[in-house]
């Protein structure tokens, strides 16, 4: 689990775990976020998927995608 307070840099975070690991697919991430109203999110989960290609959710697809939409399965987010 990530604690993120009031943290900016938390999605880089992630993204930075994903990218460095040996084994990216063994990673599960459960992030537990405090913010403030108007502080950025860690991830805006709403509108997260939204954002990804519609073929981008699978790890196995190798194009140009946002790493985190690869591993958008593997993230939680509990605010």
């Amino acid at each position: 689990k990530v604690a993120s307070y009031r943290d900016e840099l938390c999605h880089k975070t992630l993204e930075d775990a994903f990218d460095k690991a040996k084994h990216p697919e063994r990673i599960f991430v459960g992030v537990v976020e405090q913010n403030a109203a108007g502080d950025v999110p860690c991830l805006q989960v709403d509108d997260f998927k939204e954002d990804c290609p519609p073929d981008s959710t699978d790890p196995l697809n190798h194009n140009k995608v946002p790493l985190l939409c690869k591993w958008a399965s593997h993230l939680r987010v509990y605010k």
